[in-house]
C-alpha cells in the first residue's frame, strides 16, 4: 500500500502541498546563510525578484558575516588602529560589482591580510619554501 507524502519511498513523490516551508528554507533552512549582500543591495532592495525568499542579505542586520560599520566602509575611519585590525581582514560580503581596489573588505587572497591576534613574527613559517614562491603576483 503506498502512502500520499511519504517520501523515500520508490516511485513515490512528497506532497508538498500543505507544507508551509518554502523552496528557499527547504534549500538554505529557516533562518538561511547570508553571508552576503543580494546584489540589489542597498538601494534596489525593493526591486529584487526573490523578495523575502532571497538566498542573500537585504539590509545589514540580515547578513549572518561579519561586517565592518558603516563608517568603515567608506574609509572615514583613517587612524592607525583601523589598518591594523580591520582593513582587508573580512571578506567582501557585497554581492554587486563595485571597486574591490578601493574597498575595504578583502577579495583576493593576495589581497587578504590576517588578524594580527594571529600573530606576526621573524621566525618564517615552517611549510615556506624559497623555491616554492612567486615572484611576482600573476603568477
Amino acid at each position: 500500500r503506498s502512502r500520499k507524502g511519504a517520501p523515500g519511498r520508490p516511485g513515490e513523490k512528497e506532497d508538498r502541498s500543505k507544507s508551509n516551508i518554502t523552496r528557499f528554507q527547504q534549500v538554505y533552512g529557516t533562518k538561511g546563510n547570508k553571508t552576503r549582500f543580494c546584489a540589489q543591495f542597498p538601494n534596489e532592495v525593493r526591486r529584487c525578484r526573490r523578495g523575502s525568499n532571497c538566498a542573500f542579505a537585504h539590509s545589514r542586520e540580515e547578513i549572518q558575516a561579519p561586517i565592518l560599520t558603516v563608517e568603515e566602509e567608506k574609509l572615514e575611519v583613517l587612524d592607525a588602529n583601523f589598518f591594523i585590525e580591520r582593513f582587508k581582514i573580512i571578506w567582501c560580503p557585497i554581492g554587486a560589482k563595485h571597486g574591490w581596489q578601493k574597498c575595504a573588505y578583502a577579495h583576493t587572497f593576495q589581497d587578504a591580510r590576517r588578524h594580527p591576534s594571529i600573530g606576526y613574527g621573524p621566525k618564517p613559517c615552517e611549510h615556506w619554501g624559497k623555491s616554492a614562491a612567486a615572484t611576482q603576483y600573476d603568477k
